[in-house]
């Protein structure tokens, strides 16, 4: 049994309940490895959310639409025709026998844990429930600390982060674009992925758009003298990278080099003192005093958990009282923003071991480039 599905079913402990109904993408994902493309938002063909159930006993199963090609990696999986080619169908009816099916073979039952914010109301009427408990707090809490497999994966996501951001400083010059220079990163990134991918973050430049800390990237041209602000998030397999460079094509100026290093050396602090113990708000304040010693500031968090959701348990930002623990991965992204001059912000992917942080896929971070 995958821990994975060890852990997910640890947290149905937690609640006290029978089984579980996850109908969160990236929970799905995390139990059990079902992760479709998302990049067009939700499926056409698809009459509901795609629901995983765990019970705790380790059985599983997954109801998902017939044409999705997505394989978990445990447990029985029923599918569903909810479109037809060029006969329509009566989507809700197959996926309601479908789920039917499969919580009669499963024999779920007594009380259910199930995610709040997702779970869909017409689940509902398939599953002879006592009672519903909410899953959220205790699976997220079993999700903060990363299995080997989901290192390994963090890894890959990380050096395909790592290649988008080698392609934007080597391919950008006076003249481009910002959305020329995003698909000459997009395109160097699912080279690497061997797939197409989703692909989150930032892509901004000059002074007003970098100081305006993030956005997509647009029309506007990129000049010599402007600072470029790349944060990328690529998903692959199911598990998101995530990072941030900003660099100056040609020469920085004074002002910018600050900015820049400002920013760096919180990372480089980061790196250095965060240890399992502290709290998330504590890292956050250190890392955060860093960039105000050099007079700036930022007015977003410094980092959060990464896995199969871009952002997960913990935030680094005031207010989180979680410890950090060893097997966690982190992103931290201090940044410095100044309206006269612009924006920077640089983010590694951290794992915290007993020891300290290791940097999974370090890119270059150079203040300027030619």
């Amino acid at each position: 049994m995958d821990e994975r599905l060890q852990r997910t079913i640890a947290a149905l402990g937690e609640t006290g309940a029978d089984w579980a109904i996850l109908s969160g993408a990236d929970s799905i994902a995390y139990v059990l490895g079902y992760a479709p493309p998302i990049e067009t938002g939700g499926s056409p063909f698809a009459a509901g959310p795609a629901l995983a159930v765990v019970g705790r006993d380790g059985a599983a199963g997954l109801l998902a639409p017939a044409h999705e090609d997505a394989v978990p990696r445990e447990g029985i999986v029923l599918r569903y025709d909810g479109y037809g080619g060029s006969q329509a169908l009566p989507a809700r009816a197959a996926y309601d026998a479908a789920f039917g099916t499969l919580v009669r073979r499963l024999g779920v039952g007594g009380c259910i844990a199930i995610e709040p914010a997702t779970h869909p109301a017409l689940a509902d009427d398939a599953v002879q429930a006592v009672s519903r408990v909410d899953l959220t707090a205790a699976l997220r809490r079993q999700r903060m600390t990363k299995t080997p497999a989901e290192i390994a994966a963090l890894s890959r996501c990380a050096e395909v982060a790592a290649i988008g951001q080698r392609r934007m400083m080597a391919a950008l010059r006076p003249g481009m674009t910002e959305l020329r220079l995003f698909a000459e990163i997009r395109s160097a990134m699912e080279d690497a992925a061997g797939a197409r991918i989703a692909v989150g973050g930032d892509l901004i430049s000059g002074r007003d758009r970098t100081a305006a800390i993030g956005g997509w990237p647009g029309p506007r041209v990129i000049a010599s003298g402007d600072a470029v602000l790349s944060d990328l998030a690529p998903r692959v397999d199911g598990y998101w990278g995530d990072s941030c460079a900003t660099v100056v094509l040609g020469s920085a100026t004074e002002a910018q080099a600050r900015l820049f290093e400002a920013a760096r050396c919180a990372l480089d602090h980061a790196i250095a003192e965060i240890k399992p113990g502290m709290t998330a708000a504590a890292a956050h304040r250190m890392i955060r005093g860093v960039v105000q010693a050099a007079g700036f500031d930022y007015p977003h968090h410094t980092g959060h958990g990464i896995g199969t959701a871009v952002h997960e348990h913990p935030r680094l930002c005031d207010g989180e009282l979680t410890v950090l623990r060893a097997g966690m991965v982190l992103m931290v992204e201090p940044g410095a923003y100044d309206p006269a001059i612009g924006g920077a912000r640089t983010e590694w992917m951290l794992h915290l071991t007993e020891t300290g942080c290791i940097p999974l896929a370090p890119f270059p971070l150079h203040v300027a480039v030619t």
